[in-house]
C-alpha cells in the first residue's frame, strides 16, 4: 500500500495529531500559534534546569548555615545579656530616660553596667564582628547574594528561553502526572512513596503531608477511589513511623471522612453517573477501614481494560488504551504470524545501498516501523533547534486548563521554517516516497516528561472549517522518535491491539483515510505516559485536499 500510494504528490505538515476520541466523542486540539503558558515544567530540559539550580542553592544555603548558626548562637546570647543589664536598668530608671545620652549615662555611672557592656564587647560583640568580617562569611554572603539573583532572575524570566519559577501550576500538573500513572499503570500510593529506584538506589520518599495532598488533589480531580486509598495509606504511615509530624491524624481522619462521602454521594447516582465517574469510583458504597478484598475494585480502570478490551472497528478505546499502555497486547495471532520484517531498497535510490530496516506491524490498517532513519546529528540539532518553543499543548474549545489536562498533558511547540525542518521534510519524502511540497502548518514537536501523557484520538480533523485553514485532510502520519523512555511511553493503536515502542531514531508510518478519502475509524492512537525519563517525537501528516488537486 505504501508503494501505491507514492504515485500522488502530497503536501506535509509536521504536527502532534489534534484530534482526540475520549468517551467516544472527538475533541480537535487547538492551534498552537496560541501557546498555553500554564506552569514551567514541561520538557526535561525545563527539570534539568531548575534541578541544578535547586543543588545549587543546596550547597550555598548548607554553607551559609554553618555560619548562620554561629552567627545566631552569638546574637541570642549578646541579646540576652543585654537584655538582662543595660536594658533592664533603663526600663527601670526612676526618671523617664527622654535621649540616648541620659541613657548612655545610666550605664556609665554604675560600675556594674559598664563591667557588663565592656565584657560584652570583648566576649561576644568581638567575636561576631570577627566572624561577620572572616574571608568566609563574605564568600557566604556572596553566594547568598548570587541565590537572591537566581530568584530574581526566576521572577523576571529570561526573555530567550521564557524560564520561570515553578510554581503552583506545575506543583498541579505533579499531581496530575502521578494520578495518570496511578491510573493507568495501577501503581499503589505505597510505590509511590518510596519512590522508583531506577538510575539511583534512593528514588525519593515522600512524607504523610505530601501524600494527603496527592489525595486530596485526586478528590478534586474526581479520582474518588485514588483518593480514598492514598488518605489511608497516610494513617497507616502515621502509625508506621511516629516520627512523620507532617500532618496530624485528626487533619487526614477529616479529610478521609469527606472523600469517603463525596465517593458514597457520586456512586448514590447510580445510573445517572457519567462514565468517567463510573471508573473513578469503586461499584458499592464504601466505609473506612472496609478490607480491601470487599471493594469490587470498578475504580482500578486497569484491571477492567485487561478483561474487556476488544480487537476491530467499534472497540472500546478507552479500555484498550489502558490494557495496552499496561502491556496486555492482543492482536490476534493469525493476523501477527503474517507480519514481516524486510529492508527497504525502493523507495529512493539512496536506499539501493543504504536499506531501510522495516517492521510490518500491522496490515489493515497499514502500520509500520522503520528503524535508524534519524541519525545522531538530526536528534541533536533537533533539541537546539525546538528549545525556546516548548508549551504545553492545547484543545480547541477547552479554555479550561484544568480540564484540558484530563486528555492531554504533553508539550508541544512549533518551529519556524529552517534547514533543519527542510532536512527532515526531504528525508520524510524518502522514507515514504512522497513528493512533499514546502508549505505547511510548521514544524511542531511533542514532549513528555514523567506521568505526561496523550490520549486516545485520530488525526483526521473531521472539521470542515478547520480543514479548510490548513488546506487538507490528514491522510497519513509519519511519527518519528527522537528521544525514548527508560519506562512507558508507548504508542497504543487501540483498535489494533498493538502498542509501538518509541525506539530512539526510529519512525512509525500509517495511513489515516482510504484511498477515497474517507477517514479510517480503525486508525485510534494514543500516548501512554512515561514512568521514568522522557520522551520526544515529531509527527509529519500527509494533506489530502492537496493530493485531490494535484490528481486534477
Amino acid at each position: 500500500m505504501l508503494k501505491k500510494i507514492s504515485r500522488f504528490t502530497i503536501s506535509v505538515v509536521i504536527l502532534i495529531p489534534i484530534l482526540t476520541c475520549l468517551n467516544a466523542s472527538s475533541i480537535p486540539y487547538q492551534d498552537l500559534e496560541d501557546p498555553l503558558t500554564f506552569g514551567e515544567l514541561h520538557t526535561m530540559e525545563k527539570f534539568v534546569y531548575w534541578a541544578n539550580r535547586d543543588e545549587h542553592i543546596y550547597y550555598t544555603m548548607k554553607h551559609r548555615l554553618k555560619h548562620l548558626q554561629k552567627e545566631v548562637e552569638l546574637i541570642e546570647q549578646y541579646l540576652k545579656d543585654y537584655e538582662e543589664s543595660s536594658l533592664k536598668a533603663i526600663q527601670n530608671a526612676i526618671k523617664p530616660l527622654e535621649t540616648s545620652e541620659e541613657r548612655g549615662k545610666i550605664i556609665g555611672s554604675s560600675a556594674v553596667l559598664s563591667h557588663l557592656m565592656t565584657h560584652r564587647y570583648v566576649f561576644m560583640v568581638d567575636k561576631l564582628r570577627k566572624l561577620l568580617s572572616s574571608k568566609e562569611y563574605q564568600d557566604s554572603q556572596e553566594y547568598v547574594e548570587s541565590v537572591l539573583d537566581l530568584m530574581k532572575e526566576g521572577e523576571e524570566n529570561f526573555k530567550f528561553y521564557d524560564y520561570k519559577w515553578p510554581n503552583d501550576d506545575d506543583l498541579f500538573m505533579s499531581y496530575t502526572a502521578i494520578l495518570h500513572m496511578q491510573e493507568i499503570y495501577g501503581f499503589t500510593a505505597r510505590q509511590f512513596y518510596k519512590g522508583l529506584t531506577i538510575e539511583t538506589s534512593f528514588g525519593g520518599v515522600l512524607k504523610a503531608s505530601h501524600c494527603a495532598s496527592i489525595g486530596q488533589a485526586a478528590l478534586s480531580r474526581e479520582y474518588y477511589y485514588m483518593a480514598i486509598e492514598w488518605l489511608e495509606f497516610v494513617l497507616e504511615l502515621l502509625n508506621e513511623d511516629e516520627t512523620d509530624d507532617s500532618i496530624s491524624i485528626k487533619e487526614v481522619d477529616a479529610m478521609l471522612d469527606n472523600a469517603i462521602q463525596v465517593h458514597n454521594d457520586v456512586v448514590e447516582l447510580d445510573k445517572n453517573m457519567t462514565y468517567q465517574q463510573i471508573f473513578n469510583t469503586y461499584a458499592n458504597f464504601t466505609y473506612r477501614g472496609q478490607p480491601a478484598t470487599e471493594r469490587k475494585n470498578n475504580g482500578r480502570r486497569v484491571h477492567y481494560a485487561r478483561k474487556a478490551k476488544t480487537y476491530g472497528n467499534g472497540s472500546d478505546s478507552e479500555a484498550n488504551n489502558l490494557a495496552l499502555c499496561s502491556g496486555e497486547e492482543f492482536q490476534p495471532m493469525e493476523i501477527r504470524s503474517k507480519m514481516k520484517c524486510f529492508f527497504e531498497r525502493k523507495l529512493h535510490p539512496y536506499f539501493i545501498l543504504n536499506p531501510v530496516k522495516v517492521e510490518q506491524l500491522s496490515e489493515y490498517p497499514y502500520i509500520v516501523q522503520m528503524y535508524d532513519v534519524l541519525n545522531s546529528k538530526d536528534i541533536e540539532e533537533h533539541y537546539e533547534v525546538r528549545r525556546p518553543f516548548m508549551q504545553l499543548a492545547g484543545v480547541v474549545g477547552i479554555t479550561d486548563v484544568r480540564l484540558l489536562t484530563k486528555y492531554r498533558t504533553s508539550a508541544s511547540g512549533s518551529l519556524p521554517k529552517n534547514p533543519f525542518t527542510d532536512r527532515i521534510h526531504k528525508k520524510s519524502e524518502m522514507l515514504t516516497g512522497l513528493t512533499l511540497e514546502t508549505d505547511s502548518e510548521g514544524l511542531q514537536v511533542g514532549e513528555y516528561t514523567y506521568g505526561r501523557y496523550f490520549g486516545p484520538h485520530k488525526d483526521p480533523l473531521n472539521n470542515s472549517k478547520l480543514v479548510d485553514n490548513i488546506a487538507g485532510e490528514r491522510l497519513a502520519t509519519l511519527l518519528y522518535y527522537l528521544h525514548e523512555p527508560e519506562i512507558g511511553g508507548f504508542t497504543p493503536f487501540t483498535e489494533v491491539g498493538i502498542a509501538v515502542k518509541p525506539l530512539k531514531g526510529s519512525a512509525v508510518f500509517w495511513f489515516n483515510m482510504y484511498r477515497n478519502g474517507t477517514a479510517r475509524e480503525d486508525i485510534t492512537h494514543s500516548a501512554c505516559p512515561v514512568v521514568h525519563g522522557h520522551k520526544i517525537g515529531n509527527v509529519e501528516t500527509l494533506k489530502w485536499k492537496q493530493t485531490l488537486l494535484t490528481r486534477l
